[in-house]
């Protein structure tokens, strides 16, 4: 649905106590698709390929609302509810609820991979972006901004390799995810480079998002907007996203 979409005209630094120096965000300056530009960015592929597309699924509300029922039921603290999620994880049917829609999402995948639940995460609302770095910036978690992926640790060259990432809307309101739709490739041939040296420098892509935004600033971001018990399907791992 092409109502979901929007986009916007680049991003910025942002400079806050609560991101991380030199992290950049949307410029939050929105508007919907022109008839023009649909066609650009939507497809109904033949055969989808794993670092190049990102989907969106429906799931069945009797799937997703026992486990949305267990939130609500929980109490969490407004200003860091993340803090609280044992909560939902100590329930005695969170297992079985989320066996059954890995079972369901299994459909989905492109390999015999068993699909790995990485948990649930609760926001505050009106978030610029939400992700934060809880592995090294202890206790503070500062928000990262827009970023790439880096799980599996994968070199440049097989970066649109890389497993995919499968997130569910488990809220009452929509909830969006923030992307470019550069592959991290596609982004190291727009700066120029291409050398071996190159390569060698840029061997895992790590600096590539920042060094893009910084020489690229207009160029736009896009914003999809899930509706609950909707579910995107992105290479989080090849992509600058939120």
């Amino acid at each position: 649905d092409t109502s979901q979409l929007s986009i916007n005209n680049g991003t910025e630094l942002i400079e806050r106590s609560n991101y991380l120096p030199k992290s950049f965000v949307p410029r939050q300056e929105w508007r919907t698709f022109h008839p023009e530009e649909i066609d650009l960015f939507t497809c109904l592929p033949d055969r989808w390929e794993l670092g190049k597309y990102i989907g969106v699924i429906q799931l069945p509300e009797a799937l997703t609302q026992p486990l949305r029922d267990i939130i609500d039921r929980s109490e969490f603290d407004p200003l860091d509810p993340e803090r609280d999620l044992d909560k939902i994880s100590f329930n005695p049917d969170y297992q079985s609820i989320v066996e059954k829609i890995a079972t369901h999402l299994q459909y989905y995948c492109l390999s015999t991979d068993k699909i790995k639940s990485l948990g649930i995460h609760i926001n505050r609302a009106g978030l610029i972006t939400t992700t934060v770095d809880a592995i090294e910036f202890l206790p503070d978690k500062p928000h990262v901004g827009l970023h790439l992926d880096s799980w599996e640790k994968a070199p440049l060259r097989r970066r649109h390799l890389s497993s995919n990432r499968i997130c569910i809307n488990l809220g009452h309101e929509p909830r969006c995810f923030l992307f470019i739709n550069l592959s991290l490739i596609k982004i190291f041939e727009m700066l120029g480079l291409s050398t071996a040296v190159d390569i060698s420098h840029y061997y895992r892509g790590i600096a590539l998002p920042d060094k893009f935004m910084e020489t690229f600033p207009d160029y736009p971001v896009i914003k999809l907007a899930l509706a609950p018990s909707q579910a995107y399907i992105a290479p989080t791992e090849n992509i600058i996203h939120d």
